[in-house]
């Protein structure tokens, strides 16, 4: 990592944890297509 000054959150913090999010949706979905054979192609909103 490498320091880029102050962040915008308190006390200077930065996010590092949220891009991570955008990939447990379709590993869920696999998952459940890998167990069950039914792909599951939309989510309630």
């Amino acid at each position: 990592m490498i320091e880029s000054g102050g962040g915008l959150g308190p006390y200077g913090a930065k996010g590092i944890g949220e891009p991570s999010f955008n990939n447990i949706v379709p590993a869920i979905l696999n998952a459940i297509y890998d167990a069950t054979g039914v792909r599951i192609r939309r989510l309630p909103a």
